[in-house]
């Protein structure tokens, strides 16, 4: 049952990676992270029940659905923080989330 909740969870992390190419592509473009108003596009899935950003934190929020099996990860998050290099241009990112962690993949073993 771990197996296939990874997997789901997995659908989750994914959409929270599209919308981190286009956090990425704007600060690139504008020279700063998006603000407020900024809503991420994404693919939504049976797994992800909501994608945001969250410009108090700079971070991206993927919320799992209640469609994951089991109850040990639904309607919990995956969260990619920003952090934005203007001297670069460069976005670096720290995965973390409330998903326990036994959940994620290895690149995403943060907070």
């Amino acid at each position: 049952q771990n197996y296939v909740i990874r997997t789901q969870v997995s659908e989750v992390i994914l959409a929270a990676s599209g919308a981190r190419t286009e956090v990425a592509e704007f600060a690139a473009s504008n020279g700063a992270l998006p603000g407020a108003t900024y809503t991420p596009s994404t693919t939504m899935s049976d797994f992800v029940d909501m994608l945001a950003w969250n410009q108090g934190t700079m971070a991206i929020v993927a919320t799992s659905s209640n469609a994951i099996n089991g109850s040990q990860a639904d309607g919990m998050t995956i969260t990619l923080t920003a952090a934005f290099d203007a001297s670069t241009q460069q976005v670096t990112w720290t995965c973390g989330g409330n998903i326990p962690a036994q959940f994620r993949p290895g690149s995403c073993q943060g907070t």
